[in-house]
């Protein structure tokens, strides 16, 4: 499997090569890349989006544009949406997990 180094201000992130997103170019990457992997955790736990919203206290709406990568999303919505699929905050950003 290919790996690929994204460094994002600072912030190093092992990306899949499976995830088939390999422009690395633009800011809107880590929001794309962090969209997927809470898209990855949530189905994982068989949620849907409005139960995830339910229990971090968000919107349905603001978690699906999330999902999408449309929201700069706030270090303190990552911390609700991490507590409320039970991970720790470090490993919401571990993007090394293919998404099927």
């Amino acid at each position: 499997m290919t790996q690929t180094l994204l460094i994002v201000r600072g912030l190093n992130v092992i990306i899949s090569g499976s995830i088939g997103i390999m422009n690395m170019r633009t800011d809107n990457d880590i929001r794309i890349f962090f969209g997927h992997r809470v898209r990855l955790l949530r189905k994982h736990q068989g949620l849907s989006q409005e139960q995830l919203a339910l229990k971090c206290g968000l919107d349905r709406t603001y978690i699906g544009a999330v999902e999408r990568g449309e929201r700069n999303i706030s270090i303190l919505n990552i911390e609700k949406i991490a507590h409320a699929l039970d991970v720790p905050l470090k490993d919401i950003f571990d993007f090394t997990d293919s998404e099927s």
